[in-house]
């Protein structure tokens, strides 16, 4: 490789109260990358101000150029949820800039291999703070090989997973509610009354303990008490994610053949998503509150409890086709029903199934309503679609996809569907499962082009008899539409117009300038957008 072509990979993680960075060689040959320099510093809750001068200034120590960078690499969570957000907003933006690839890691399994790097060997538990309580545990198992993932991403009460291991603490101190008021609906038995906020009692004998367990995790800065029995605590400069843990874990995932940091293509930066194993704490609410009809809380511009995420469901606009698209309330179950009757047949779920699915834990529902996209989406506006599914054991089952035919052929299930895979992808699902008749060639045909595979049958699965095929595959995702209302990303016309207003010779493919990059990520949403500075 030449020193004209870019062979540097970018890392870095803001996932919690820590900027980490990593600037590494990359060795296509073998596969490896060469650590040239990392920084960890605390950032508190100024990252969204330090991470892009601190990147800059540790590719200037190093004398590595922006034209150098090969791949961006990001710590996608799970953590702060508004440190994941910074840290992916940046990400995409640095990446389609420099037009590169964006890989996203792991933020605990970065701390593993930062744990790895610093010769610590054994089993291991990454025990990451997770608000309202709780932590994300994930275990590991260290060798000279590297660090190896034991178990999946999930949220739990700290207490009830400090149980779980048997953990017993030396304090009866009460753990300090760190700004989310009442308990989460997450975290297996943590809710039980007669567990909340009890001292701890001696280890019974019974109890599992490892006394080789090796503990990090920034959860020990509250939580340490409740595990410190359970294992070997590590230093607190392990806690976090480092720069050489990042780019050690893009290295294992480049050598088991899951990425490719010189594969632009196949590393879109759209696709890079976060992991944060639940919902916000605004979209939590709103599925309760349309679960029970509550138009007092959410929407209202006078209200100092309002969010984001409250008017931009109340504010919602249909697209350029028409179709608005908002999580189902308890509103429009009556509507469901009378499409799942017409769609469905004899297999149609009626008023009180439908209303029974609104406001659990484990579900996520969304509607298609048909509406004018000029004015804001009303309670009257018809329902066109519905899709809903239940996350379990990593797993998202789709329960229900119905359209309206007189709506259909406007893409309404695929769109139907991604966003109830993005709910449950935050809810810790992984893969998704279905069934659909045998006979249903055309629902078939678009499963399989969101990457659904055929497993098996189950006979006579459906109340007429007829068999259903079992399909499994990857959350669906699409790429929905960058401008509203319809209107061409690449519009030839008007960029021509915009070029000659600017004074700017182009023969039709060159890019005009100045162009500018907008990224907002500070509340329930992440945005951005390339401007014409004209």
């Amino acid at each position: 490789m030449d020193d004209a072509t870019p062979s540097y990979v970018l890392a870095f993680d803001t996932a919690n109260e820590v900027i980490a960075i990593g600037l590494g060689r990359l060795d296509a040959a073998a596969r490896s990358i060469e650590l040239v320099a990392s920084v960890e510093v605390e950032a508190r809750r100024a990252s969204n101000t330090q991470l892009v001068p601190r990147i800059d200034e540790l590719c200037a120590r190093a004398g590595v150029a922006r034209e150098k960078i090969a791949c961006v690499c990001v710590g996608r969570g799970p953590g702060s949820f508004t440190g994941v957000r910074i840290a992916l907003a940046t990400a995409k933006g640095i990446a389609s800039a420099l037009e590169v690839g964006l890989v996203g890691v792991s933020s605990l399994d970065a701390v593993a291999w930062g744990a790895w790097k610093a010769a610590e060997r054994g089993e291991l538990l990454v025990v990451a703070d997770a608000m309202r309580r709780e932590v994300y545990p994930v275990e590991y198992r260290l060798d000279d090989s590297g660090a190896a993932r034991l178990t999946a991403d999930r949220v739990i009460k700290a207490e009830a997973f400090a149980e779980e291991l048997g953990a017993t603490g030396s304090s009866d101190r009460s753990m300090a509610d760190d700004g989310d008021a009442g308990d989460s609906r997450h975290g297996g038995n943590a809710g039980d009354p007669s567990r909340r906020g009890r001292p701890w009692s001696a280890l019974p004998p019974e109890a599992d303990v490892h006394p080789d367990r090796l503990i990090t995790g920034d959860g020990l800065r509250k939580y340490a008490e409740f595990f410190e029995s359970a294992g070997a605590l590590l230093p607190e400069a392990l806690w976090t994610p480092t720069g050489a843990g990042l780019l050690l874990a893009l290295q294992a995932a480049w050598q088991a053949g899951e990425c490719d940091p010189f594969d632009a293509a196949l590393h879109d930066p759209a696709f890079a998503l976060p992991v944060y194993t639940r919902l916000s704490d605004a979209e939590e609410n709103e599925r309760v509150r349309l679960a029970r009809i509550d138009d007092g809380l959410a929407g209202k511009r006078g209200s100092r409890h309002v969010t984001m995420n409250d008017t931009a469901i109340a504010n919602a606009r249909a697209n350029g086709e028409g179709i608005a698209y908002k999580p189902l309330d308890a509103r429009h179950v009556a509507e469901v029903a009378a499409l799942e009757a017409a769609v469905m047949g004899t297999d149609a779920w009626n008023e009180a199934l439908v209303a029974d699915e609104l406001g659990r834990a484990d579900r996520v529902w969304w509607a298609a309503y048909a509406a004018d996209p000029k004015m804001p989406l009303s309670a009257e506006a018809p329902l066109v679609g519905y899709a809903g599914g239940w996350v379990v054991d990593g797993d998202l089952q789709i329960l229900k996809v119905g359209v309206d035919p007189a709506w259909r052929r406007h893409g309404i299930a695929r769109v139907l569907l991604a966003r109830v895979a993005d709910d449950a992808r935050n809810l810790g699902a992984r893969t998704s499962s279905l069934e659909v008749r045998t006979g249903n060639a055309g629902a078939q045909a678009l499963y399989a082009a969101l990457g659904y595979e055929a497993l098996g049958r189950r006979p006579r699965y459906y109340s007429d008899g007829e068999d259903a095929l079992i399909m499994q595959g990857p959350l669906p995702t699409i790429t929905l539409a960058a401008v509203p209302n319809g209107e061409s990303i690449v519009d030839e016309s008007r960029r021509g117009a915009s070029c000659a207003a600017l004074g700017c010779e182009s023969d039709g493919t060159a890019v005009c300038r100045p162009l500018i990059l907008a990224i907002e990520s500070s509340c329930d949403e992440t945005a951005a957008a390339v401007i014409d500075g004209g």
